[in-house]
């Protein structure tokens, strides 16, 4: 409850212990994250809405867990070229600082520097 509150997010479990973790929306670079997000077909009943790669590498280096990092250098491994940067770098300074963790930008830049 306390993370739900704090950082406006849910860390949870599906019913076969899969961890999720949701973002709680409200703040507006969570509702351009929304507007930017697409409906992607995998092969299922129905699409899913998903956010870009832009969006799942800011969220990812908020987050900042040992996993996410790892995450991030496969998003930025198969991103190649169609990743606009702009949009990341744009957007995520503010975020680092509402959760005051500013030198994830710096170890951003690192990791995009050594992948690309």
């Amino acid at each position: 409850e306390d993370l739900a509150v704090r950082r406006r997010m849910f860390l949870g479990r599906l019913p076969d212990g899969t961890p999720v973790d949701v973002s709680l929306a409200g703040i507006p670079y969570e509702r351009r994250m929304i507007d930017r997000a697409r409906d992607v077909d995998f092969g299922i009943e129905a699409p899913l809405f998903c956010c870009g790669p832009e969006d799942l590498v800011i969220t990812k280096t908020v987050a900042g867990r040992l996993q996410d990092w790892v995450d991030i250098k496969r998003i930025i491994q198969r991103s190649g070229r169609s990743m606009d940067w702009d949009i990341v770098w744009d957007e995520l300074p503010a975020l680092l600082n509402l959760v005051e963790e500013p030198e994830r930008l710096g170890q951003l830049r690192e990791l995009v520097e050594q992948e690309r």
